[in-house]
């Protein structure tokens, strides 16, 4: 037991620091990737990473008003997500010399099953974009395996409640697990690899979980995929493995258009902080469609919220229902405009 995140992780969570006594934690586990020297540095319009716990509001308000009796059961999981990122950050520490770089498809086949195993969902992998590496922030090596992990529906209905908050965090704990479980198969293996951080991160995992080709990113800003619509998250693996482009466009574009017709996860949104009217970046594509300020605002005061996740059709119909539905739909508007 790492008895530094013993002591942050109790000070936050009984006494009233706010997320202050854990916060340098995480903060000094990012900051060993500048031992490794080389890196790969955000490019010209990378985005700077949004805080989940600025002062008063978000996380900071959410531990804070949280009731003794809440915060006990919910510190067993919090102190696993803390003790993940600190182990990740330990990790970065390592200046390794790999003997490997080449793609090997049966260990890529080895390490999906692994990843599996240990509970992920859907599992890629990606060439990272410069502009998706968060500002000032860098990475070890730009190749990445991505996955994603599901947060049960049972809980996420619940949202915003103290379960579907306990849901998110268990879902983080056990991504930084599963990044460091394949982190030391691909060492074993001579290959250079690195776990990504559970939370927070150095990259903005739903863009490179896109670019992977395991889903899409819907009006609400998350990640879309086929085995559990909204209610995932996602880790990566960043490796010096030369991993193979991806011979198809996304097969998730759809879900946009899709998207541009529903509006659920908009009118529901309690604090109205979804919109549709962005305007995509020039040189990267990004669209922006959540008022931050309103988004974690609300967050802070409701147990995480969530609300966009439970309501969004993706996680509630399934995937495969509505890509039939809407492209069948699709099919038959286009040959009556065509008649």
């Amino acid at each position: 037991m790492n008895l530094n995140v013993l002591y942050g992780f109790v000070k936050t969570v009984i006494g009233n620091g706010g997320v202050s006594g854990v916060r340098p934690l995480l903060e000094n586990a990012e900051r060993e990737v500048a031992h490794l020297g080389k890196l790969v540095t955000a490019g010209d319009y990378a985005v700077p990473r949004l805080d989940t716990a600025p002062p008063g509001k978000g996380v900071n308000v959410m531990i804070n008003d949280m009731p003794l009796s809440e915060k006990l059961t919910v510190l067993p999981i919090m102190f696993r997500v803390i003790d993940s990122v600190v182990t990740c950050g330990h990790y970065m520490k390592d200046k390794l010399s790999p003997t490997k770089h080449t793609y090997d498809a049966d260990l890529m086949a080895t390490i999906e099953t692994l990843l599996r195993d240990n509970g992920a969902v859907e599992v890629g992998f990606t060439k990272i974009s410069e502009h998706d590496i968060f500002k000032d922030c860098a990475i070890p090596y730009q190749n990445a395996i991505v996955f994603t992990m599901d947060m049960k529906k049972d809980a996420i209905d619940t949202a915003p409640s103290h379960d579907a908050l306990k849901e998110v965090l268990g879902t983080y704990a056990s991504l930084g697990k599963n990044a460091v479980c394949v982190t030391e198969y691909l060492r074993d293996a001579g290959y250079g690899a690195y776990p990504g951080f559970p939370i927070g991160g150095l990259v903005d995992y739903v863009r490179v979980g896109q670019d992977a080709g395991i889903g899409g990113i819907g009006y609400h800003g998350m990640l879309i995929s086929p085995s559990d619509g909204t209610r995932q998250r996602i880790n990566v693996i960043f490796t010096n493995m030369d991993l193979p482009e991806r011979a198809s466009a996304n097969p998730h574009e759809w879900i946009l258009d899709f998207c541009a017709m529903c509006n659920k996860c908009v009118r529901n949104c309690p604090p109205e902080a979804i919109y549709t009217d962005a305007t995509p970046h020039p040189e990267t594509g990004r669209k922006i469609t959540i008022d931050y300020d309103k988004c974690v605002t609300y967050y802070g005061e409701n147990q995480g919220c969530a609300v966009c996740v439970k309501v969004c059709p993706f996680s509630q119909a399934g995937y495969e229902k509505i890509e039939d539905g809407f492209l069948t739909a699709q099919a038959k508007r286009l040959a009556r405009q065509g008649a």
